[in-house]
Protein backbone atom coordinates (compact mmCIF):
# COMPACT_ATOMS: atom_id res chain seq x y z
CA UNK A 1 0.00 0.00 0.00
CA UNK A 2 1.56 3.48 -0.52
CA UNK A 3 1.34 5.83 2.02
CA UNK A 4 0.55 10.07 1.05
CA UNK A 5 1.91 12.18 3.34
CA UNK A 6 0.57 15.83 2.38
CA UNK A 7 0.59 15.90 -1.43
CA UNK A 8 3.62 13.23 -1.29
CA UNK A 9 3.18 10.06 -2.68
CA UNK A 10 6.33 7.86 -0.70
CA UNK A 11 8.19 5.60 -2.67
CA UNK A 12 8.46 1.78 -1.25
CA UNK A 13 11.73 2.41 0.50
CA UNK A 14 10.30 5.38 1.95
CA UNK A 15 6.97 3.91 3.23
CA UNK A 16 9.37 0.90 4.40
CA UNK A 17 11.47 3.35 6.58
CA UNK A 18 8.17 5.19 7.73
CA UNK A 19 7.10 2.37 8.95
CA UNK A 20 10.10 1.11 11.13
CA UNK A 21 9.73 4.01 12.83
CA UNK A 22 6.71 4.14 13.58
CA UNK A 23 6.72 1.00 14.86
CA UNK A 24 9.95 1.27 16.91
CA UNK A 25 11.77 -1.43 14.60
CA UNK A 26 15.75 -1.14 14.30
CA UNK A 27 18.04 -3.22 12.41
CA UNK A 28 20.53 -4.87 15.22
CA UNK A 29 23.21 -3.17 12.97
CA UNK A 30 21.81 0.16 13.75
CA UNK A 31 21.75 -0.64 17.28
CA UNK A 32 24.92 -1.71 17.67
CA UNK A 33 26.45 1.80 15.98
CA UNK A 34 24.61 3.34 19.19
CA UNK A 35 27.26 1.16 21.26
CA UNK A 36 26.99 -2.65 22.58
CA UNK A 37 24.59 -3.17 25.56
CA UNK A 38 26.00 -2.18 28.79
CA UNK A 39 25.34 -3.61 32.46
CA UNK A 40 23.64 -0.34 32.81
CA UNK A 41 21.37 -0.09 30.67
CA UNK A 42 19.46 -3.72 32.38
CA UNK A 43 20.18 -2.30 36.04
CA UNK A 44 19.93 0.65 38.26
CA UNK A 45 20.63 -1.28 40.79
CA UNK A 46 22.33 -4.55 39.49
CA UNK A 47 20.01 -7.70 40.32
CA UNK A 48 17.87 -6.17 42.28
CA UNK A 49 15.96 -2.45 40.52
CA UNK A 50 15.68 -3.32 36.49
CA UNK A 51 15.64 -0.31 33.84
CA UNK A 52 12.05 -1.69 33.31
CA UNK A 53 9.98 -3.75 35.78
CA UNK A 54 10.83 -5.47 38.88
CA UNK A 55 8.41 -6.99 40.95
CA UNK A 56 9.17 -7.11 44.69
CA UNK A 57 6.97 -9.02 46.83
CA UNK A 58 6.88 -11.49 50.17
CA UNK A 59 4.48 -11.68 53.14
CA UNK A 60 2.51 -9.17 54.99
CA UNK A 61 4.87 -7.49 57.92
CA UNK A 62 7.70 -9.23 56.35
CA UNK A 63 9.42 -5.15 55.77
CA UNK A 64 8.67 -4.47 51.77
CA UNK A 65 7.94 -0.71 52.80
CA UNK A 66 11.12 -0.55 54.50
CA UNK A 67 13.19 -2.19 51.85
CA UNK A 68 11.15 -0.15 48.95
CA UNK A 69 12.10 2.74 51.50
CA UNK A 70 15.71 1.75 51.20
CA UNK A 71 15.89 0.92 47.16
CA UNK A 72 14.34 4.65 47.05
CA UNK A 73 17.19 6.23 48.94
CA UNK A 74 19.81 4.64 47.09
CA UNK A 75 18.24 5.98 43.53
CA UNK A 76 18.40 9.32 45.33
CA UNK A 77 21.66 9.49 46.67
CA UNK A 78 24.03 6.19 45.37
CA UNK A 79 23.78 4.78 48.93
CA UNK A 80 24.66 1.03 49.09
CA UNK A 81 21.05 -1.56 49.10
CA UNK A 82 22.55 -4.28 51.58
CA UNK A 83 25.77 -4.31 50.13
CA UNK A 84 24.91 -3.67 46.80
CA UNK A 85 25.76 0.11 44.98
CA UNK A 86 23.24 1.61 42.02
CA UNK A 87 24.71 2.13 38.72
CA UNK A 88 23.15 5.55 39.11
CA UNK A 89 21.69 8.22 41.34
CA UNK A 90 20.03 11.69 41.57
CA UNK A 91 16.80 10.12 40.50
CA UNK A 92 13.41 11.59 40.93
CA UNK A 93 10.92 8.72 42.43
CA UNK A 94 7.67 8.48 42.32
CA UNK A 95 5.82 6.33 45.22
CA UNK A 96 1.80 5.45 44.93
CA UNK A 97 0.64 4.15 47.94
CA UNK A 98 -2.92 2.48 47.84
CA UNK A 99 -3.11 1.28 51.23
CA UNK A 100 -4.48 3.18 54.22
CA UNK A 101 -2.09 5.66 55.38
CA UNK A 102 0.33 4.20 52.86
CA UNK A 103 1.59 7.52 52.00
CA UNK A 104 2.22 8.42 55.93
CA UNK A 105 4.29 5.33 56.29
CA UNK A 106 6.30 6.18 53.26
CA UNK A 107 6.81 9.39 54.33
CA UNK A 108 8.26 8.58 57.49
CA UNK A 109 10.33 5.88 56.15
CA UNK A 110 11.60 8.07 53.82
CA UNK A 111 12.57 10.64 55.77
CA UNK A 112 14.18 9.19 58.79
CA UNK A 113 16.75 7.89 56.13
CA UNK A 114 18.31 11.31 55.45
CA UNK A 115 17.95 11.68 51.94
CA UNK A 116 17.13 14.05 49.08
CA UNK A 117 13.46 14.11 50.06
CA UNK A 118 13.17 16.83 47.19
CA UNK A 119 13.37 14.14 44.67
CA UNK A 120 10.74 11.86 46.34
CA UNK A 121 7.32 12.29 45.35
CA UNK A 122 4.19 10.56 47.44
CA UNK A 123 0.85 10.51 45.55
CA UNK A 124 -1.89 8.58 48.33
CA UNK A 125 -4.67 7.08 46.69
CA UNK A 126 -6.55 4.92 48.95
CA UNK A 127 -7.82 2.66 46.09
CA UNK A 128 -8.01 1.74 42.54
CA UNK A 129 -6.48 4.16 40.43
CA UNK A 130 -9.46 5.28 37.54
CA UNK A 131 -8.50 5.63 34.05
CA UNK A 132 -8.63 9.05 34.35
CA UNK A 133 -5.83 8.76 37.28
CA UNK A 134 -3.61 6.59 34.95
CA UNK A 135 -3.51 9.44 31.84
CA UNK A 136 -2.76 11.78 34.55
CA UNK A 137 0.13 9.85 35.83
CA UNK A 138 1.51 9.15 32.63
CA UNK A 139 1.43 13.17 31.90
CA UNK A 140 2.63 14.41 35.45
CA UNK A 141 5.69 11.54 35.35
CA UNK A 142 6.64 13.02 31.28
CA UNK A 143 6.54 17.20 32.64
CA UNK A 144 8.34 16.31 36.11
CA UNK A 145 10.84 14.38 34.42
CA UNK A 146 10.24 11.63 37.26
CA UNK A 147 13.07 8.71 36.80
CA UNK A 148 10.85 5.48 38.52
CA UNK A 149 7.57 4.83 39.84
CA UNK A 150 6.47 2.49 42.74
CA UNK A 151 3.40 1.20 43.22
CA UNK A 152 2.68 -0.34 46.34
CA UNK A 153 0.27 -2.41 46.21
CA UNK A 154 -0.99 -5.20 43.35
CA UNK A 155 -3.63 -6.45 45.12
CA UNK A 156 -5.17 -2.77 44.56
CA UNK A 157 -5.15 -2.26 41.11
CA UNK A 158 -5.75 -5.59 39.38
CA UNK A 159 -8.76 -5.38 37.43
CA UNK A 160 -10.20 -9.03 38.54
CA UNK A 161 -9.14 -12.06 39.55
CA UNK A 162 -5.56 -12.22 40.75
CA UNK A 163 -5.52 -16.43 40.20
CA UNK A 164 -5.82 -14.93 36.43
CA UNK A 165 -3.62 -14.35 34.27
CA UNK A 166 -5.34 -11.24 32.35
CA UNK A 167 -5.03 -8.58 35.52
CA UNK A 168 -1.47 -8.79 35.99
CA UNK A 169 -1.14 -8.86 32.05
CA UNK A 170 -3.39 -5.70 32.22
CA UNK A 171 -1.44 -4.05 35.07
CA UNK A 172 1.51 -4.47 33.61
CA UNK A 173 0.78 -3.29 30.45
CA UNK A 174 -0.24 -0.18 32.43
CA UNK A 175 2.74 0.44 34.08
CA UNK A 176 4.40 0.17 30.98
CA UNK A 177 2.73 2.75 29.38
CA UNK A 178 4.96 4.83 31.78
CA UNK A 179 7.61 4.30 28.48
CA UNK A 180 11.34 3.99 28.07
CA UNK A 181 13.40 5.45 30.31
CA UNK A 182 11.21 5.22 33.78
CA UNK A 183 11.89 1.68 35.76
CA UNK A 184 8.07 0.69 37.02
CA UNK A 185 8.54 -1.53 40.43
CA UNK A 186 5.49 -2.97 41.74
CA UNK A 187 5.10 -4.80 45.10
CA UNK A 188 2.55 -7.27 45.89
CA UNK A 189 1.75 -9.77 48.45
CA UNK A 190 3.51 -13.50 48.94
CA UNK A 191 1.24 -16.65 48.80
CA UNK A 192 0.17 -17.31 52.43
CA UNK A 193 -0.33 -20.94 50.85
CA UNK A 194 2.05 -23.87 52.49
CA UNK A 195 2.90 -27.58 51.45
CA UNK A 196 3.67 -30.01 54.14
CA UNK A 197 3.25 -27.20 56.62
CA UNK A 198 6.18 -25.14 54.71
CA UNK A 199 5.84 -21.77 53.30
CA UNK A 200 5.56 -21.47 49.75
CA UNK A 201 8.12 -18.73 48.12
CA UNK A 202 5.51 -17.76 45.52
CA UNK A 203 4.00 -14.43 45.07
CA UNK A 204 0.00 -14.42 45.53
CA UNK A 205 -2.22 -14.80 42.51
CA UNK A 206 -0.99 -16.32 39.03
CA UNK A 207 2.76 -16.68 37.71
CA UNK A 208 1.63 -13.85 35.58
CA UNK A 209 2.60 -11.50 38.39
CA UNK A 210 6.55 -13.07 38.10
CA UNK A 211 6.74 -13.83 34.16
CA UNK A 212 6.42 -10.56 33.12
CA UNK A 213 8.76 -8.41 35.30
CA UNK A 214 12.50 -8.62 34.38
CA UNK A 215 13.06 -8.61 37.75
CA UNK A 216 11.73 -10.63 41.06
CA UNK A 217 13.09 -9.30 44.71
CA UNK A 218 11.47 -11.88 47.47
CA UNK A 219 11.39 -10.86 50.66
CA UNK A 220 11.25 -13.89 52.77
CA UNK A 221 10.77 -14.55 56.25
CA UNK A 222 12.23 -18.26 56.40
CA UNK A 223 10.66 -18.38 60.26
CA UNK A 224 7.91 -16.91 62.15
CA UNK A 225 7.29 -13.21 60.71
CA UNK A 226 7.92 -12.12 64.26
CA UNK A 227 11.43 -13.78 63.93
CA UNK A 228 13.68 -10.87 62.46
CA UNK A 229 15.58 -13.32 60.42
CA UNK A 230 15.02 -12.61 56.58
CA UNK A 231 16.71 -13.35 53.26
CA UNK A 232 16.27 -12.01 49.92
CA UNK A 233 16.09 -13.63 47.08
CA UNK A 234 16.83 -12.21 43.94
CA UNK A 235 15.64 -13.45 40.70
CA UNK A 236 15.68 -12.21 36.63
CA UNK A 237 16.77 -12.80 33.26
CA UNK A 238 19.54 -10.55 33.24
CA UNK A 239 21.60 -11.63 36.44
CA UNK A 240 22.31 -14.33 38.87
CA UNK A 241 22.68 -13.16 42.55
CA UNK A 242 23.04 -15.16 45.66
CA UNK A 243 20.02 -15.44 48.33
CA UNK A 244 21.23 -12.34 50.48
CA UNK A 245 20.81 -13.13 54.48
CA UNK A 246 19.53 -10.15 55.86
CA UNK A 247 17.42 -9.49 59.07
CA UNK A 248 15.17 -6.58 60.31
CA UNK A 249 16.63 -4.12 62.30
CA UNK A 250 15.26 -2.64 65.55
CA UNK A 251 14.14 0.17 63.61
CA UNK A 252 12.35 -1.59 60.53
CA UNK A 253 14.52 -1.32 57.52
CA UNK A 254 16.71 -4.22 56.46
CA UNK A 255 19.80 -5.03 57.28
CA UNK A 256 22.57 -7.47 56.26
CA UNK A 257 23.16 -10.37 58.56
CA UNK A 258 26.84 -10.57 58.76
CA UNK A 259 26.80 -13.85 61.35
CA UNK A 260 24.60 -15.05 58.75
CA UNK A 261 26.64 -14.82 55.88
CA UNK A 262 29.69 -15.48 57.32
CA UNK A 263 28.28 -18.74 57.78
CA UNK A 264 26.89 -19.52 54.55
CA UNK A 265 30.09 -18.39 53.03
CA UNK A 266 31.69 -20.94 55.36
CA UNK A 267 29.08 -23.81 54.42
CA UNK A 268 29.85 -22.88 50.81
CA UNK A 269 33.70 -22.84 50.81
CA UNK A 270 33.52 -26.39 52.61
CA UNK A 271 30.54 -27.29 49.28
CA UNK A 272 33.41 -26.68 47.62
CA UNK A 273 36.22 -28.34 48.50
CA UNK A 274 33.98 -31.22 49.44
CA UNK A 275 32.63 -31.22 45.98
CA UNK A 276 36.72 -31.16 44.46
CA UNK A 277 37.76 -33.97 46.63
CA UNK A 278 34.75 -35.82 45.78
CA UNK A 279 35.06 -35.50 41.84
CA UNK A 280 38.91 -36.43 42.20
CA UNK A 281 38.59 -39.26 44.22
CA UNK A 282 35.85 -40.81 42.19
CA UNK A 283 37.89 -40.26 39.11
CA UNK A 284 41.16 -41.92 40.57
CA UNK A 285 39.50 -44.48 41.84
CA UNK A 286 40.43 -48.30 40.72
CA UNK A 287 38.37 -49.79 37.44
CA UNK A 288 36.70 -53.61 37.60
CA UNK A 289 34.26 -52.33 40.74
CA UNK A 290 30.41 -52.42 40.89
CA UNK A 291 29.31 -48.97 41.77
CA UNK A 292 28.78 -49.74 45.06
CA UNK A 293 31.95 -50.74 45.55
CA UNK A 294 33.86 -47.73 43.59
CA UNK A 295 31.32 -45.33 45.73
CA UNK A 296 32.63 -47.13 49.48
CA UNK A 297 36.67 -46.46 47.96
CA UNK A 298 35.44 -43.12 47.44
CA UNK A 299 33.84 -42.24 50.53
CA UNK A 300 36.76 -43.16 52.41
CA UNK A 301 39.22 -41.01 50.73
CA UNK A 302 40.52 -37.49 52.58
CA UNK A 303 38.39 -34.91 52.21
CA UNK A 304 35.19 -36.63 50.98
CA UNK A 305 33.64 -37.46 54.44
CA UNK A 306 30.33 -38.45 52.74
CA UNK A 307 28.41 -41.61 53.04
CA UNK A 308 28.39 -44.38 50.81
CA UNK A 309 25.03 -43.61 49.31
CA UNK A 310 25.64 -39.58 49.73
CA UNK A 311 28.60 -39.93 47.56
CA UNK A 312 26.69 -42.38 44.44
CA UNK A 313 23.76 -39.55 44.93
CA UNK A 314 25.90 -36.60 44.57
CA UNK A 315 27.89 -37.95 41.81
CA UNK A 316 24.63 -38.86 39.83
CA UNK A 317 23.71 -35.60 39.71
CA UNK A 318 27.11 -34.33 38.21
CA UNK A 319 26.85 -33.42 34.43
CA UNK A 320 30.73 -33.70 34.05
CA UNK A 321 31.21 -36.97 35.89
CA UNK A 322 29.70 -40.60 34.39
CA UNK A 323 29.54 -44.36 36.06
CA UNK A 324 31.22 -46.31 32.77
CA UNK A 325 30.04 -50.02 33.01
CA UNK A 326 32.35 -51.36 31.02
CA UNK A 327 35.48 -50.12 32.85
CA UNK A 328 33.30 -49.98 36.29
CA UNK A 329 34.30 -46.78 37.48
CA UNK A 330 33.56 -42.94 37.04
CA UNK A 331 34.94 -41.45 33.89
CA UNK A 332 35.03 -37.51 33.01
CA UNK A 333 31.79 -36.79 30.55
CA UNK A 334 32.51 -34.25 27.77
Amino acid sequence: MTQEVGEYTLTPEEEQSFLMWELGIESVTTLEERGPVQEEDKWLIPGMVSTTDTFVYGESMAGKSFLISQITASLVDGRDVLGIKPYTSGLKVLLIANDSDGGLEYQERVAKLKTNTDNVFIMQKLGKLSAADWEDLYEYVKLEGIDAVILDHATAELDGDSNRREPWVDLWGRLGRFGPGVARILVGHGTDSRFEGRKIKRPMGNAAATQLPRARVHLFAPGDIRNPKRVLELDSNNACVDPIQCRRGEDGYIELDEEADEKQRQRSTKTTNQNKALVEAALSAPGRKTQVEACQWIAQQPGVDLAHGTVRTKLNRMKDIGWDRDKGKYVRVL
